[in-house]
C-alpha cells in the first residue's frame, strides 16, 4: 500500500511520529472516496510490493496524486521518497506492507485484548512467580478464563488431547505435527497409522527421529492447505506459521516451505475414511477447513481435534461459519474457546 501524506514539518519516511492526515482513496478507475481525518502512526519503512490502493493528501494535490497513482499502477514507481511542494509542505510516499496497514485499524482481537488489559495486568501480577512454558502460554492467551479452564481439564485428565475412539487399525492425520510429541503419544497409546505433516525443516528432523523406530508413523515434509503453493513461513517455535502477519513478529526469521492441497493429498495417499485428524497450524486452519467443507472431506473424518487461532484476521466470523458446517455431520464434544475443541461424528 502506498501512502502519500502532507505535513508542515518534514518527517522522513520511517518516522514514528503521529501526524494529522486528510486522505482520499484511488481504486481501479481513479475514483475519489470520502475524506477522513485520522491520527495515524507512520510504520517503519519496508520495501514491499505495492498494491493498487494509494491514499493521497488534500484536494489541491489531487492531480499530482493521480499522476503518482498512474505511475505506481504501471510499475514505473521506482524509489519515491519525498517531493517538495508549495507552501513549504512536504509530500511523502511511504511503502507499507499489508501487515502494517492492518495494524492501523485494530481487529476485534486487538480490541478484545485492549478491553481485557486491566484484567491481564492483574493476572500477570497474580502469576508473577510462574515462569517457563506455562508463563509463555499465559501471555499468549492473555490469561483468558478459557485457558485456565483447559489447564484445569489437563490436571483432571492428562490425556484430554489423546482420549479418542481409535485402535491399531485406525488412520490418523496430524496436521501441524511439530516435533512429533503428540504423534508419539498416540503411537504409544493406540499404535495407529499416522500421517504427520510438518513443513518446518527444524521440527521435521525431530519427527523423523521418532518415526525411525515406528514404521506406522509417516512424516510428511510439507504442510496441508487449500491449494498447492510455496509460502513464507515464520519460525517461532510452537507458533511457527505461514499465516503470521502480526507486526510484533515482523523481525522473526522466515523461510520458504511447501504447502499441498489437502484434497489432492487425500487422493494420492488413498486415505478414504480417516478416524482422527488433529489440526494445529497457527491460523492456516481456516482455509484448510474451508477446503475440506467445499470438497466434502469433513464427511470422511470421524473425529476432529482443532486449535483455532484468535489472532487470525476474521477468526470469530470464520470459526462460526466452520462450526455451522461441522455441526451438520459432527457433534461438539467439548470446547475451550480458541484453545482446543473436539468434534465427533454424529
Amino acid at each position: 500500500m502506498g501512502i502519500v501524506t502532507t505535513q508542515k514539518n518534514g518527517v522522513k519516511a520511517g518516522g514514528q511520529r503521529l501526524c494529522k492526515h486528510f486522505a482520499y482513496s484511488a481504486r481501479g478507475p481513479l475514483e475519489r472516496a470520502h475524506s477522513a481525518t485520522r491520527f495515524l502512526r507512520l510504520p517503519r519503512y519496508q520495501n514491499n510490493s505495492i498494491t493498487r490502493d494509494v491514499l493521497f493528501s488534500r484536494r489541491h494535490y489531487q492531480e499530482l496524486a493521480v499522476e503518482l497513482t498512474t505511475s505506481l499502477l504501471s510499475g514505473r514507481h521506482g524509489k519515491i521518497d519525498r517531493l517538495p511542494l508549495q507552501s513549504k509542505t512536504t509530500i511523502m510516499f511511504v511503502v507499507i506492507s499489508e501487515n502494517n496497514m492492518k495494524s492501523i485499524f485494530p481487529s476485534a482481537y486487538d480490541l478484545k485484548k485492549t478491553l481485557l488489559w486491566p484484567r491481564t495486568l492483574l493476572m500477570r501480577w497474580k502469576y508473577r512467580k510462574t515462569s517457563g512454558p506455562m508463563k509463555a502460554m499465559m501471555e499468549l492467551h492473555y490469561y483468558r478464563p478459557a485457558f485456565f479452564d483447559f489447564v484445569g481439564a489437563t490436571y483432571v485428565n492428562t490425556h484430554v488431547l489423546h482420549d479418542v475412539d481409535i485402535n491399531s487399525d485406525s488412520v490418523v492425520v496430524d496436521v501441524g505435527a511439530f516435533t512429533g510429541s503428540w504423534a508419539q503419544h498416540m503411537v504409544d497409546r493406540y499404535d495407529p497409522i499416522i500421517y504427520a505433516f510438518e513443513p518446518n525443516p527444524k521440527s521435521l528432523a525431530a519427527l523423523h527421529e521418532k518415526a525411525a523406530s515406528n514404521p506406522k508413523l509417516h512424516p510428511m515434509p510439507y504442510g496441508l492447505g487449500d491449494e498447492d503453493l510455496t509460502v513464507d513461513f515464520t519460525l517461532n517455535g510452537l507458533g511457527s506459521s505461514m499465516c503470521d502477519e502480526r507486526t510484533d513478529h515482523s523481525d522473526l526469521q522466515r523461510i520458504k516451505v511447501e504447502i499441498a492441497a489437502i484434497d489432492r493429498v487425500w487422493k494420492e495417499l488413498n486415505l478414504g475414511r480417516v478416524d482422527l485428524i488433529k489440526i494445529n497450524i497457527e491460523g492456516a486452519e481456516f482455509p484448510l477447513l474451508d477446503k475440506m467443507i467445499k470438497t466434502d472431506l469433513i464427511k470422511e473424518v470421524d473425529c476432529f481435534l482443532i486449535q483455532f487461532h484468535e489472532w487470525h484476521p476474521g477468526a470469530y466470523r470464520k470459526r462460526r461459519r466452520i462450526h455451522a458446517e461441522l455441526s451438520k455431520t459432527h457433534r461438539l464434544e467439548w470446547d475451550y474457546h480458541f484453545i482446543w475443541e473436539k468434534w465427533v461424528r454424529i
